[in-house]
């Protein structure tokens, strides 16, 4: 007897399935979703970013036209608490004699400068919307006028011993003579502090 041949089995085999795979599917939506959302976003971005540009860029036309502009102008300069120092004296030294913006107002040199002035002992600046400037003055306080030698011109002295300007003919402050030299300076230190200091108190003991 013939041996029987054995049927082909219609299922695959297991050791050979990865034969049999099929192939992966691609879904086309999904495909046109992914690459239409890069282009999308590729697209959108330089957009977006040129308009964020150009509106910036119309800001900063817009500031600099009011800043610049008639509006903002400095129009009023107020000066306070200044009787050694004129007014006119405080704005040529402030810069605020000509046009400027209320904007361009440099509170800390305007203050460097004020205070190289002898009589000036403090100075405070501010702004004030849309065209105003106040500039408050704080004074030295004579305390001696001090003449270099009997012919000397008198010099008001602060309570530091340094020279504020000329004194007046007749004060109600303490005369110091000193010895004969060339006429001090306004800033400058003719007498010893401990000396003045002395001079000033023993004036003001009655003794």
């Amino acid at each position: 007897m013939s041996p029987r041949k054995r049927r082909a089995s219609r299922f695959p085999h297991p050791g050979l399935s990865w034969r049999h795979k099929a192939p992966a599917v691609r879904l086309a939506g999904q495909i046109w979703n992914q690459s239409n959302a890069i282009t999308e976003k590729q697209e959108g971005t330089p957009r977006w970013r040129g308009l964020a540009a150009a509106l910036a860029a119309v800001e900063l036309v817009v500031a600099v036209f009011l800043a610049a502009g008639p509006l903002f102008q400095v129009r009023q300069v107020d000066v306070q608490g200044s009787s050694r120092v004129g007014a006119g004296q405080v704005r040529s030294l402030a810069g605020l004699d000509r046009p400027i913006s209320v904007f361009a107002v440099d509170a800390a040199t305007i203050r460097r400068k004020l205070a190289a002035t002898a009589w000036v002992r403090e100075a405070t600046v501010s702004t004030e919307l849309p065209d105003r400037v106040v500039v408050s003055i704080q004074e030295w306080q004579p305390v001696a006028a001090y003449q270099a030698g009997p012919q000397g011109k008198p010099y008001y002295l602060s309570d530091r011993g340094v020279v504020l300007g000329p004194a007046a003919t007749t004060t109600t402050v303490l005369d110091v003579q000193g010895p004969v030299g060339p006429e001090p300076r306004p800033g400058q230190a003719p007498l010893e502090l401990t000396l003045l200091t002395a001079l000033v108190k023993r004036r003001c003991s009655g003794v």
